[in-house]
């Protein structure tokens, strides 16, 4: 994220603030190359998320094409994925998306040194 947000400082006027970040889109590239608790570790030390964010992996398309695809009900693209997550879940009454919390949760139970207590 340092990398990230050294860029958006470069073309912002202040500090990138990601508090109000309600999806993470990670692409499936991105996961199976580096796999997620390194990407799960670097965004629970450089930035402060909701815990109710949710995470999603961007399977057989790119990250940056789900977030950037409008459509006329929602304007904000996120807002889109999120409803159509939600819809989905409800239809197959299964989880299809995880929460930045409970990600910390599942790899806690992994004994994953990142996300100990105090980290």
């Amino acid at each position: 994220m340092s990398d990230m947000d050294a860029l958006l400082t470069k073309k912002l006027s202040g500090t990138p603030y990601y508090a109000h970040t309600n999806l993470v889109v990670i692409s499936e590239e991105l996961a199976k190359k580096e796999g997620l608790p390194p990407i799960l570790d670097e965004l629970s030390r450089g930035i402060e998320l909701r815990t109710t964010t949710k995470m999603v992996i961007a399977k057989e398309t790119k990250a940056k094409s789900l977030l950037t695809t409008l459509t006329e009900t929602d304007r904000v693209p996120s807002t889109n994925v999120i409803k159509t997550l939600e819809n989905t879940e409800r239809m197959l009454g299964e989880a299809v998306t995880i929460n930045y919390r409970n990600w910390k949760r599942l790899l806690k139970r992994m004994d994953w040194p990142c996300l100990r207590k105090g980290s």
